[in-house]
């Protein structure tokens, strides 16, 4: 039995696709299918990487929601009232700390200890760099410091934030007992 090929056209049932037999349309097919399966895979696999680092950070959104049950139940006004009287407790000691420092220095008092008494120019500096200063210049030299064992003034310069300062250190028996030093800036109108 001899078909035409007619006849074969029409048991082909659209056997060519694009012009390839339908064979090689279902290779092409299944290989696209295949590398979309593997992107699809390596896509996935790559979320759940992610995934795992953000299930890290989660014990850190529960340390949070504890902190901030902490932190409601502080009363902030009370708070800030303790600070303040740190802050005030903080520069009291400061003051009483130059004071004792500045006794023991004081000249022709005798000390139950054998130490040397600290130097004037060196009280002096000790205090305006406890005040915030830097770069202090004692002006008139030794000379003027050892003229100070009544009452004097200091000439001094000194830097504050970056600007420029001078002023004068009131001495009084020895003791450091005011210290006046402004800017340059402020000095002129």
């Amino acid at each position: 039995m001899v078909r035409s090929p007619q006849s074969l056209a029409a048991l082909d049932l659209g056997g060519s696709v694009a012009g390839l037999p339908l064979g090689a349309g279902l290779l092409i097919l299944g290989v696209v299918a295949c590398a979309l399966g593997a992107v699809v895979v390596w896509r996935l696999r790559l979320l759940d990487e992610r995934l795992e680092v953000l299930e890290a950070i989660e014990p850190v959104g529960e340390d949070l929601e504890r902190v901030a049950a902490v932190a409601e139940s502080l009363d902030l006004g009370r708070l800030e009232h303790l600070l303040s009287e740190l802050r005030d407790s903080q520069k009291r000691l400061n003051e009483r700390l130059l004071f004792l420092a500045e006794e023991r220095g004081r000249p022709g008092e005798v000390a139950a200890e054998t130490t040397q008494p600290v130097p004037l120019g060196e009280r002096i500096t000790n205090r305006l760099l406890a005040m915030g200063f830097e770069g202090i210049q004692l002006l008139g030299g030794p000379e003027a410091l050892e003229d100070c064992a009544a009452e004097a003034d200091v000439v001094v310069e000194a830097r504050r934030g970056g600007a420029f300062c001078k002023g004068r250190v009131r001495v009084r028996d020895g003791v450091i007992a005011q210290v006046d030093l402004r800017t340059a800036h402020s000095m002129f109108p």
